[in-house]
């Protein structure tokens, strides 16, 4: 599979701040969360954050591309605000 960058449009979890970022689709969500720390979008929380997608709890495992329509190439994310041990 041909990786491609995508825009990457992640939604806070308590306001209607939006993070903004150009990623390759091979991206996995696991590495989501340091690119949020790295912007300060967040506070850091042990042991992450989760995200959905259009109201799929995402894998950590999985690639952005897994979850992006078909030619597509913007992805919103809601980051979701539960400790994932939670979940």
């Amino acid at each position: 599979m041909t990786e491609k960058n995508i825009t990457l449009r992640l939604r806070h979890p308590e306001s209607d701040a939006v993070l903004t970022v150009v990623l390759p689709d091979s991206t996995r969500f696991e590495a989501l969360n340091a690119i949020l720390y790295e912007h300060d979008f967040v506070y850091h929380q042990k042991p992450g954050y989760a995200f959905l997608v259009a109201g799929h709890l995402c894998s950590a495992r999985h690639c952005l591309r897994d979850y992006l329509p078909s030619g597509a190439d913007t992805l919103d994310v809601q980051v979701f605000g539960i400790p994932q041990i939670m979940v």
